[in-house]
């Protein structure tokens, strides 16, 4: 399912929760949008412009964010199980309560992002950049995957977790 401009444009502009279930939007410019609650499940979003949206709530399982740029969004209480975020820009992001279940985050960049509270039971996050972001207190009973990720001395993990026995790497700097 691909939309012109202009059903773009209506569709997010409409009040309520939208239904976008396996929408093609594949490098769409969504900056700023609203899609408190959409449904967005098993979405192409790959490459999407989705910097300071608002996805607080809404159902992204299986969607395809590789490469998405989602600085500064809201994505609080989002659903992202088995969602695919490679080298997806979530700098700045809130992802607080969010569910990350099987989640690939290979590669993304998570520099001061808020994670507080989620949960990323077997989720992927080797290679992230993790400087400076909020882990704490968050939801697993199988560790996630932190090998190769990256890490700075301000970056919060939950009580008693050793983020390089997990296999994450302590920089200098959030580069």
């Amino acid at each position: 399912m691909e939309f012109t401009h202009k059903e773009l444009y209506d569709l997010i502009n409409r009040p309520g929760p939208l239904w976008l279930v396996g929408a093609d939007l594949e490098e769409a410019n969504l900056i700023g949008a609203s899609l408190k609650r959409a449904n967005l499940y098993n979405a192409n979003l790959s490459g999407t412009d989705l910097r300071w949206a608002t996805l607080e709530g809404a159902t992204l399982n299986a969607a395809n964010l590789n490469e998405a740029d989602l600085r500064e969004a809201l994505l609080g209480a989002a659903k992202l199980i088995e969602a695919h975020l490679r080298g997806a820009n979530l700098r700045r992001a809130d992802l607080g309560g969010a569910n990350l279940l099987r989640a690939d985050l290979n590669h993304a960049d998570l520099n001061y992002a808020n994670l507080t509270g989620a949960d990323l039971k077997e989720a992927n996050l080797s290679e992230a950049n993790m400087g400076e972001a909020n882990l704490g207190m968050l939801a697993y009973t199988s560790e996630p995957d932190f090998k190769g990720a990256k890490y700075t001395k301000n970056t919060i993990w939950p009580a008693g977790f050793d983020p390089e026995k997990a296999g994450a790497i302590l920089v200098t700097s959030d580069e």
